[in-house]
């Protein structure tokens, strides 16, 4: 709800925020890589995307997919909003599941999965940043 209207302005350059700027950017190139596949299908297609647990999807994209597609602000809202709540809701009743069958294992099994996870994450960050900054240096070498 805060970063959808900062994003609309940004597009709009009716405000510009340098600390956001990197972040705005990533969120757009996401968006308009996604908004083909998810124009097709329309507004059951953002409400999927936003429902989907994957890098580059969720509430922020979807919204900014949303406004690519032309949808007015309250149905965009409505898609997205709802998708997230319903995601939300989905992951704290799957979770103690999970905590309660890591836990049949060991105690420790939930801390070394959470740190696992976190370090795959850490790993994954830093190596797009790897591979972003060569792809970079490659394209202004020629």
């Amino acid at each position: 709800l805060i970063f959808y209207p900062l994003m609309i302005f940004s597009m709009k350059n009716l405000m510009a925020f340098k600390i956001l700027k990197k972040s705005i950017e990533r969120i757009f190139n996401a968006a308009k890589t996604h908004q083909a596949k998810i124009k097709k299908y329309g507004v059951p297609g953002l409400f999927f995307f936003v429902l989907c647990p994957l890098p580059m999807t969720g509430p922020v994209v979807g919204g900014v997919i949303g406004y690519f597609m032309g949808l007015r602000s309250w149905l965009n809202m409505a898609v997205v909003l709802s998708a997230t709540y319903i995601t939300i809701t989905v992951w704290a009743l799957l979770l103690p599941e999970v905590h309660r069958r890591a836990e049949a294992h060991s105690q420790a099994t939930p801390v070394i999965l959470f740190i696992g996870i976190l370090i795959i994450g850490l790993v994954g960050r830093f190596v797009c940043r790897y591979m972003a900054r060569n792809h970079q240096l490659k394209t202004a070498g020629h």
